[in-house]
């Protein structure tokens, strides 16, 4: 169980240095004589151990502005340009304003200070109450804040958001750990989404689950929360931060917005500098919707995996009538989930037929849809296209329905996952389909996962499609993960060259030109 406690710090000090903890400064002298100052810092918040902080040393303070009273201000290494701390840091103000009429709470520090430190000595970034630690390798200059300036804003409002969710409302113990850290990486892309809009949104929530399945694939399965661990931080994984992240998006799609963040905000109100645990949130989200969560929660929270989804697509063409099959195909040992997963099948560009798929204690379900003209035939297939559930999904509709999707889609999910199911096929014909879609696909979040199913493929097909969308690359946000497979396959076929040097070298010098075509 955490204890929360007040604090009082007394630091004797360099009269050159700075000094600055949690809480407010209450006192400062200075002893002339001895070239000495002695700091009394105060925090009358009630705090874990764990978020105790403090800083002494030749450091740079840089004030920026107050929000409601609450001052705001950024430390580094004494000599760091105070504009630049100023820019790196320069969404702060508005992701308090943001983050308390998101979560209707006030900020849970209004009455004390928002400071934020970066110093080498600092590994990764801390919550730490009116204290925000930072390792100074997340500052950037305005030509590194073409690729790293939304990175640096999601740590900045992860880390805010704990101001509440592990700074306000303490968890009782450990294996509760997901409403600290999986709520802090859903503001993240909560943020994403109000800011920059639903693509964006939809891409870093694509990126949270291929970082959840990978660490299920390659490590372990366990529950969101579960009791058995070695130690505490063995929790602190991929499960805890992006797995928790997509059951709160869950939740959220479930209840709708208007439900769930008024459940939100009577959680924290009703918590705040309280202990917690999963079932004071759930009943919280219970008592505002009406709904019974017990299940969900025994699929999504406490049971194992998640949805491996392979279907079937058949067409009768006498019947004009479309059947989709689904089955999770997930291990034994894993949960099977109840879901309603949406269907949408665009006919022809102006009729669409929509249906649901329907999950109840089965692992087997499927919906026909019926085109009533019989002159139309399907050209498009979105699935989940409200992007409601995680899962895998393997399906195969046929590269005409598959090429159509990649183009024409409106969300990011579907388009991505019809490029993977054109390269999982491997044709020519699905490959030259992938070409004219990715030189053309406007979003660069789906070029990027284009580009790394690409780069996993290992092909000659693939490397060479790879080589075009690297080479047109323009977007700053695309270039270093688009391009770090090519340079992967570069430094394979530069080794081999040696071995068999005028071979290999025409050979890349074949597939790096823009001006042979794909089936060339």
């Amino acid at each position: 169980m955490q204890i929360r406690t007040t604090f009082d710090f007394y630091f004797t000090f360099l009269e050159e240095f700075v000094c600055v903890a949690n809480g407010k400064l209450v006192d400062e002298q200075r002893n002339t004589a001895r070239g000495l100052k002695t700091s009394h810092w105060r925090l009358d918040y009630p705090c874990p151990s764990y978020l105790c902080a403090f800083a002494v040393g030749e450091l740079e303070l840089v004030p920026h502005e107050e929000v409601e009273g609450m001052p705001i201000a950024y430390l580094a290494v004494k000599g760091t340009p105070h504009k630049l701390l100023l820019d790196c840091f320069r969404e702060t103000p508005k992701m308090v304003r943001w983050l308390t009429t998101r979560l209707g709470a006030p900020f849970p520090f209004k009455n004390i200070k928002y400071y934020q430190i970066a110093v080498p000595i600092i590994r990764g970034a801390m919550e730490c109450i009116s204290l925000v630690t930072w390792h100074d390798h997340f500052l950037f200059d305005e030509k590194l804040g073409l690729e790293t300036r939304l990175l640096m804003d999601q740590v900045n409002i992860h880390e805010m958001a704990h101001s509440y969710f592990g700074d306000a409302l303490v968890i009782r113990h450990f294996e509760h750990a997901w409403l600290k850290e999986s709520w802090a990486t859903y503001v993240e892309a909560v943020w994403i989404q109000e800011q920059h809009g639903e693509d964006h949104f939809r891409y870093e929530m694509e990126a949270q689950a291929d970082m959840y399945i990978s660490e299920t694939t390659k490590k372990y399965v366990r529950p969101i929360v579960t009791r058995e661990y070695n130690s505490s931080w063995n929790l602190f994984d991929q499960h805890l931060y992006p797995g928790g992240s997509w059951r709160l998006h869950m939740l959220r799609k479930i209840l709708g917005d208007d439900v769930f963040w008024a459940a939100v905000s009577d959680y924290i109100n009703q918590f705040s500098e309280d202990l917690v645990e999963t079932a004071d949130f759930r009943r919280c989200l219970e008592e505002i919707s009406g709904l019974n969560l017990h299940k969900f929660f025994d699929q999504w929270i406490y049971g194992r995996g998640y949805p491996k989804l392979k279907g079937e697509y058949s067409f009768d063409l006498e019947k004009k009538e479309v059947k989709i099959v689904l089955e999770q195909d997930q291990p034994e040992d894993w949960t099977t989930f109840d879901m309603e997963i949406d269907v949408e099948l665009s006919c022809d560009h102006d009729v669409v037929l929509t249906s649901k798929v329907v999950f109840d204690g089965q692992k087997r379900a499927s919906t026909t849809l019926r085109l009533e003209n019989r002159s139309k035939k399907p050209t498009m297939l979105r699935i989940d296209p409200h992007n409601l559930y995680l899962f895998t999904l393997e399906l195969n509709p046929g590269e005409d329905i598959l090429g159509k999707t990649l183009v024409h889609a409106k969300d990011i999910n579907n388009r991505i996952w019809a490029g993977n199911e054109l390269i999982r096929i491997g044709s020519y014909s699905s490959y030259l389909k992938l070409e004219e879609a990715m030189l053309n696909e406007e979003f660069y979040g789906v070029r990027v996962k284009i580009a790394d199913k690409l780069g996993e493929t290992n092909s000659t097909l693939a490397t060479r499609l790879l080589a075009k969308i690297v080479l047109r690359e323009k977007d700053p946000m695309a270039l270093q993960q688009v391009g770090t497979w090519l340079l992967f396959f570069l430094s394979f076929f530069f080794s081999l060259s040696l071995f068999f040097p005028c071979f290999h070298c025409c050979w890349l010098l074949f597939f790096l030109s823009e001006r042979v075509p794909l089936e060339g």
